[in-house]
């Protein structure tokens, strides 16, 4: 959701580690947005969005770090983190049009 209150799409990225072919639990909390700034549904800037640029890729970079610790411990498992944040993002979209949803195409990106 846009400042205008207008749903559009960005997208999740978080840098992780891998080893042989398993994810490495336990990494940073944050995950990085790309699009205009997340809001609420009500047009006001998500307090979870701080303004920071990243490189994800050549060519492509993200706009806003994202922090919203559950607790001490964090995310139990990297499944949990994405979900909880496409939910907090998605849950804003849903509020205005509810026929949004935070995987369309469900496509998925590796970047090395």
């Amino acid at each position: 959701v846009t400042e205008n209150r207008t749903v559009e799409h960005g997208f999740l990225a978080y840098p992780m580690t891998v080893s042989g072919d398993r994810l490495v639990s336990g990494t940073d909390h944050r995950i990085w947005f790309g699009g205009s700034t997340p809001c609420t549904e009500h047009g006001r800037p998500l307090a979870i969005a701080n303004p920071e640029t990243r490189v994800i890729a050549e060519g492509r970079q993200a706009n806003f770090m994202l922090s919203a610790k559950p607790g001490p411990d964090g995310y139990p498992d990297e499944y949990t983190k994405i979900t909880a944040y496409a939910r907090i993002i998605a849950d804003q979209a849903q509020a205005l049009d509810s026929s949004a949803t935070p995987t369309p195409g469900a496509a998925w990106q590796e970047t090395e």
